[in-house]
């Protein structure tokens, strides 16, 4: 079974993050899901992961990285909203498992955002649709 697919994964309660999420699988012709994902990642050519991250960890992101295993996804792309060092520990997490985990990540200021409010600046959207067209390039 060959190889194609495109998965948008987000972990964020921002509604901006969610908007992005939503507007970058709809650029990519797919559906966004939450983390953990209703189905599994199984056969995936590239996962992009959205998510806001604060001062700690987030524990089930760092879990779910831990299973995107070369049987699960070719690669991880990365774009943050939060703390670079906490970052460091979700990237580390799926690097571990085997699957390559893009070399450009994005960091990405959404502010403090109600879950109702899912007003998201171009500039954002824009710099997100440029930065999956540049992992898309460079992993085919």
């Amino acid at each position: 079974m060959p190889i194609t697919q495109l998965r948008v994964l987000y972990f964020s309660n921002k509604g901006k993050m969610i908007a992005l999420a939503d507007a970058l699988a709809k650029k990519l012709n797919v559906k966004a899901d939450v983390i953990p994902p209703a189905h599994p990642c199984e056969l995936e050519r590239v996962v992009f992961i959205l998510a806001s991250i604060g001062k700690k960890t987030p524990d089930t992101l760092r879990r779910f990285c831990m299973t995107l295993n070369r049987d699960r996804t070719d690669y991880v792309a990365f774009l943050f909203d939060g703390d670079r060092v906490n970052a460091t520990d979700i990237i580390n997490a799926a690097a571990e498992t085997g699957a390559k985990v893009c070399e450009e990540k994005l960091f990405v200021n959404l502010g403090f955002s109600p879950s109702f409010l899912k007003i998201l600046p171009d500039d954002i959207k824009n710099q997100t649709f440029e930065w999956a067209d540049r992992i898309l390039a460079t992993i085919q």
